[in-house]
């Protein structure tokens, strides 16, 4: 049974060896995660992972640097998984928050984001659900499929939540949320 909820963003420049000179800008934001995982993934050597082939590859590289024993696995959320405590969700924010954004910038970028974290602040992970996904699409939002797909799984498996960390930041104009909740019992 999922105990842990840990949404991750996926960055493939999270990784100082892609990255190249671009390293140093993310260090505060690996440091979160490192921090996140590490307590998140303590008393398990398998997490399943919400988001695509290049997520499960991010997910793994980012397990390697606290928890080098333990293993991401991808899953889909149409059933209660039974062997993985903790759930890694990958995905970024919304691309159009800058003139430095992949997309460059759309106005609405910072409200979508605003909103996301509104619904980390509140530990209501089924409101995820509800996300806009035609807009999501339109501000080049990584995580909406993923994040939607938690929305889901929360309203069928009705459980509820603890947020135990929230970090946000937008380097690059691209909306990186760390948030880690527990499920309440």
């Amino acid at each position: 049974m999922i105990e842990r909820v840990v949404f991750l963003p996926m960055p493939p420049l999270i990784d100082p060896a892609i990255a190249n000179g671009a390293a140093t800008e993310l260090d505060e934001l690996r440091t979160v995660i490192d921090d996140a995982l590490s307590e998140a993934v303590a008393a398990t050597n398998t997490v399943a992972v919400l988001g695509t082939d290049e997520a499960v590859e991010v997910a793994n590289y980012l397990l390697s640097r606290v928890a080098p024993r333990t293993t991401a696995l991808p899953m889909d959320l149409s059933a209660e998984p039974n062997d993985a405590t903790v759930l890694l969700v990958m995905g970024d924010g919304t691309a159009k928050r800058t003139e430095k954004a992949p997309g460059y910038i759309d106005d609405r970028a910072e409200a979508f984001d605003r909103r996301v974290s509104e619904i980390f602040k509140s530990a209501q992970l089924a409101e995820l659900a509800m996300l806009d996904q035609e807009l999501a699409e339109e501000l080049w939002v990584a995580g909406v499929i993923p994040w939607k797909s938690v929305g889901g799984w929360v309203e069928e498996f009705g459980s509820s939540w603890k947020l135990r960390q929230l970090h946000f930041e937008d380097p690059y104009g691209v909306a990186y949320f760390v948030a880690d909740f527990e499920r309440e019992h």
